[in-house]
């Protein structure tokens, strides 16, 4: 294991470490220290020639570049420290660079909920489907017209004649049965295509479900990738390797059981302390600039396209729309049961948790059918 600057200190000077800090010769960063630890490697020694350490000398006049000495060059040894310092943070950002691209590559490459809910509803028939409710509700809408009008258009059309009361109202009736029997008949044809479309929209909200977990799974590889270069890149900044921090943890582990340490574990239990508590700053950093990343791509990723909400949105205002153009109470109950179910349905696929209370506030009536049907016209 290489030699850490208080051990330096401790050999070449014979003092503890906090006289290093007492004296001015380091403020106590991972750099100072180094940097003092390299000129004690060179020879350097502030106690030789008295027995009390001397205050730290001024900054003397740049001189002229001197012949390098090796370890004593100090100059040429920060700048090699810059340089190495240099390429590790271009070495990093080719990395992350490298590695978000390919997670923008796989998010773009993923098909998008809406593309995936249209494509879904043509395989399912849904648009075929919508098509014949349209026009089982405006047949049925016509129907239950002509038979709200036929009184008065009877009146209208034996004004004039030899026609009792009894005889119009009669007729009235005859005319009605025709039209019932049609608005009958067509509810019977119409439940089995409410019932497909029902079947076909609760399918397509349960594959959606399956196929956005399938994409969370595709990309949780380069998401563990990602994550763990906070952890990797803070280290290799820091030089707080794993072996100093099991250290720290044996160090730590003996004080809480001996209630004590001697000097040189002390000095080197605070050392790496301060690294540690420096290492976890520049992780959450790293974490956070990473998450705030990754977050921004998939912004712009759902931009792009129609999100779960969007569609929920969309199921909501369609159903609203539908059941407020119902002309009878059945109509309106299948309209009902319809939205609500497609709703459900994409909620419970989606995690979006909705009650039944909260799909019938979404609908427009807080008491669900039997608050609506207290309004229907």
């Amino acid at each position: 294991m290489a030699e850490l600057p208080y051990q330096t200190w401790q050999r070449v000077t014979g003092k503890p470490w906090s006289e290093a800090s007492k004296g001015g010769f380091t403020t106590g960063t991972a750099q100072a220290n180094l940097t003092l630890q390299q000129k004690l490697l060179s020879g350097w020694n502030p106690y030789k020639g008295g027995g009390s350490a001397p205050a730290p000398a001024a900054p003397a006049a740049p001189a002229a570049p001197a012949a390098s000495t090796g370890g004593g060059d100090l100059v040429g040894w920060a700048e090699e420290q810059r340089k190495a310092s240099e390429a590790l943070l271009q070495k990093q950002q080719a990395e992350q660079e490298s590695l978000f691209k390919q997670y923008q590559q796989a998010v773009a490459g993923q098909e998008p909920m809406e593309a995936a809910y249209t494509r879904l509803g043509q395989e399912a028939g849904v648009p075929q489907l919508q098509a014949q409710m349209q026009a089982f509700t405006e047949q049925m809408a016509n129907i239950q017209k002509m038979i709200s009008d036929l009184d008065t258009n009877v009146t209208e059309r034996t004004k004039g004649t030899f026609t009792t009361e009894a005889q119009r109202q009669r007729q009235v009736a005859a005319e009605q049965v025709p039209l019932t029997k049609s608005l009958r008949d067509i509810g019977i044809a119409e439940a089995p295509v409410a019932q497909a479309l029902s079947s076909a929209q609760q399918n397509i909200a349960t594959r959606l479900g399956l196929i956005s977990e399938d994409q969370k799974k595709q990309l949780q590889p380069l998401i563990m990738q990602i994550d763990s270069l906070s952890d990797r890149f803070s280290r290799e900044i820091n030089m707080y390797n794993s072996e100093k921090e099991t250290t720290l943890t044996a160090l730590l582990d003996k004080l809480q059981r001996q209630r004590q340490l001697d000097d040189r574990e002390w000095e080197q239990a605070q050392q790496l302390a301060a690294e540690e508590r420096q290492w976890a700053r520049d992780k959450e950093k790293i974490a956070m600039e990473y998450t705030n990343q990754v977050k921004l791509t998939q912004l712009e990723q759902s931009a792009k396209t129609k999100t779960p909400g969007d569609m929920l949105d969309d199921l909501v205002t369609s159903g609203q729309k539908t059941i407020a153009s119902a002309t009878d109470m059945n109509s309106a109950g299948r309209a009902w049961a319809m939205a609500w179910n497609n709703i459900k349905n994409l909620s419970d696929s989606q995690g979006f948790k909705l009650t039944n209370s909260d799909i019938d506030r979404l609908l427009g009536y807080p008491g669900g059918w039997e608050q609506y049907k207290q309004y229907f016209r």
